[in-house]
């Protein structure tokens, strides 16, 4: 079928995609491999909108259990510097109870040091006063024997 030439000599200055520029403008079909394009296209920039969302939502599950992981690691290094603090608190309390004993240590050895010379000291008197009473009981019993009344002679005590 042939079209009948356009009385005013003019033709389309471009032809319309999928169209048969020979025919004529009876003739009238949609470009359907745009449509399908188009289709297409947005089929796959929705699939790309829901995987985005996906995306987005794990990324925020991922920033808040790395924010709640940061807090328990923040919290459990307080109690770590609290517990360091306590076990530094503690060995000072022994440091001064052990020095505490060693002076008391130091203390009575040297009171028994003291002690032991003191009683040394006290026999070695006791000794020389005994060797004195000795020598004088020894003298005056030299001389008790001249000098010594007689029994009958005691004068009795009241």
């Amino acid at each position: 079928m042939s079209t009948p030439p356009d009385p005013s000599g003019m033709r389309e200055p471009w032809p319309i995609p999928g169209q048969d520029p020979a025919a004529g403008p009876d003739k009238h079909s949609r470009p359907w491999a745009w449509i399908v394009a188009c289709v297409v296209l947005v089929v796959v920039a929705g699939g790309f909108a829901i995987w985005a969302v996906g995306l987005q939502s794990d990324l925020d599950d991922q920033q808040t259990k790395t924010t709640q992981a940061q807090q328990d690691a923040d919290q459990a290094k307080q109690e770590a510097e609290a517990a360091n603090d306590a076990a530094g608190a503690l060995q000072d309390q022994l440091d001064q109870i052990s020095q505490g004993l060693d002076d008391v240590g130091d203390q009575l050895e040297q009171a028994g040091d003291d002690a032991e010379q003191n009683a040394k000291d006290a026999v070695d008197g006791l000794k020389g006063q005994v060797a004195t009473l000795k020598d004088q009981v020894a003298s005056s019993g030299d001389d008790e024997t001249s000098t010594t009344p007689a029994p009958a002679e005691a004068t009795p005590t009241p």
